[in-house]
């Protein structure tokens, strides 16, 4: 990992993801310092803004069974904790 950008060398994927919450810059360095050699930990601020569906109309019923972005406990602790460790979507999970 490039300490001075974030960026990972191309190839290279986290398997765990902490994401730092907006008002928390002095966590989010200090973590990505102390993470800055590990490959498989990558950190990122949380990018959100505000919530997607502000207005409350009828919408469609949701096709998918479960949320695949952002999940409530996720959402908790980024309130809670200001960080919250995720398992990134494309790491594999070893068969048994």
């Amino acid at each position: 990992m490039d300490a001075s950008t974030g960026d990972r060398p191309w190839g290279t994927e986290a398997l765990m993801i902490f994401v730092v919450a907006r008002d928390q810059p002095v966590l989010f360095e200090t973590l990505r310092r102390e993470f800055s050699s590990d490959r498989e930990i990558d950190v990122i601020m949380d990018r959100r803004h505000t919530e997607r569906r502000q207005a409350i109309v009828p919408y469609a019923e949701e096709r998918r069974r479960a949320e695949r972005r952002v999940r409530n406990d996720v959402e908790a602790q980024l309130k809670s904790l200001g960080w919250a460790l995720v398992r990134s979507p494309r790491a594999r999970v070893p068969r048994a």
